[in-house]
């Protein structure tokens, strides 16, 4: 590792270890979808939750697949020792779609098919007590970058005229 990669206090090596690994980490953005939803008192519930997640990074990474919803479930409740994370609940009404940002609070709670997201802070927006087809990008966790798979090989150079 590059010492210019490190930042922090050189008093605890630890710690500059424990920075740089966060550092080095993908940012990943998770998508769960379902086929409809209710939300009162602060509690989200996503009913026919989808059981596996979309996650996908950002420039330089460029990672994308899928993870189980109690595999999510932890990486939610383990990111609130950092910072709770955001999220937009995309709802498709009759006049388009509508979208809510919010921050999760408190950890998933899986109850069948539907995924239950109390202590949910409106930022911007309220969904309707209930609705259809929805969609929950939930932003910035950041976490090993999964097992490599296979790739494409890139695209052959261009010709150059």
């Amino acid at each position: 590792m590059a010492a210019t990669q490190l930042q922090g206090s050189v008093t605890d090596e630890n710690e500059l270890v424990a920075e740089a690994s966060e550092e080095n980490q993908p940012t990943l953005l998770f998508v769960q979808n379902a086929s409809s939803f209710t939300y009162g008192d602060g509690t989200l519930s996503l009913h026919g939750a989808e059981k596996t997640i979309i996650y996908f990074s950002d420039r330089p990474d460029r990672i994308a697949g899928t993870i189980g919803q109690e595999e999510m479930s932890d990486l939610v409740t383990e990111s609130f020792a950092t910072s709770a994370p955001n999220a937009a609940l995309s709802v498709l009404t009759e006049d388009g779609v509508e979208t809510v940002i919010l921050t999760l609070t408190k950890g998933p709670v899986i109850e069948g098919d539907t995924l239950v997201l109390p202590g949910i802070e409106l930022l911007l927006g309220e969904p309707p007590p209930s609705g259809g087809s929805c969609s929950l990008f939930i932003d910035t966790i950041r976490r090993p970058p999964p097992p490599p798979g296979p790739r494409r090989p890139p695209p052959p150079p261009r010709p150059r005229p």
